[in-house]
């Protein structure tokens, strides 16, 4: 009788091990399965910026691909800033299987009185990112003539044109290039072959 009950718990113990062994493998195979299928669903481009923002106000992104010479209004996404004291995160998301090489920041669309600290803008994209710091900024990212850049308290400030429009924005700067390069790739660039 007591061998029968030794036997009963070896085999109940070694049911228990079995059972524990291949629950870990299912776990990792989900797990493997998972990861394959994320990385299956390409995720989109998205430009983050963290800032502090004087005045309520509007900003728009302006991407565009070797489709389009020029900043059109289809490819734009608009964005509500609030007035705070504190950071910001505005998160622009380009569509699916979008792949950008070149952008134009409107800081500011409505409000003249406003004063913007860009803390930094995130570029993400594949799973890969680069980051424009603030005191980085103005080698990456150059004014028009309707925006005024304060290097002592490094903001961005807005003006009317002389003109009377009200149309300030930032664009890329040569530097800018080979960074975006390294998330997109050469092919965003090159030239479609006929």
């Amino acid at each position: 009788m007591q061998k029968k009950r030794d036997r009963m718990k070896t085999l109940l113990a070694i049911l228990s091990f079995s059972f524990v062994i291949l629950s870990c493998k299912g776990d990792k195979e989900n797990k493997e399965t998972q990861k394959q299928e994320e990385t299956a669903i390409e995720k989109p481009f998205t430009v983050e910026f963290i800032m502090k923002v004087k005045e309520e106000d509007v900003i728009c992104l302006y991407y565009k691909d070797l489709s389009t010479t020029f900043y059109v209004e289809e490819m734009s996404i608009y964005k509500n800033l609030q007035k705070s004291e504190t950071s910001q995160s505005m998160i622009f998301t380009l569509p699916q299987d979008f792949v950008p090489n070149d952008f134009r920041f409107d800081l500011s669309c409505q409000n003249k009185n406003q004063e913007i600290y860009v803390e930094k803008i995130i570029f993400n994209f594949r799973g890969e990112t680069f980051t424009i710091f603030n005191a980085d900024i103005d080698k990456y990212l150059k004014p028009n003539d309707d925006v005024v850049f304060n290097l002592s308290n490094r903001t961005y400030t807005f003006k009317e044109s002389k003109a009377g429009s009200y149309d300030p924005f930032l664009t890329t700067t040569g530097q800018f290039y080979p960074l975006l390069e390294k998330l997109v790739g050469y092919e965003a660039f090159a030239p479609i072959a006929k």
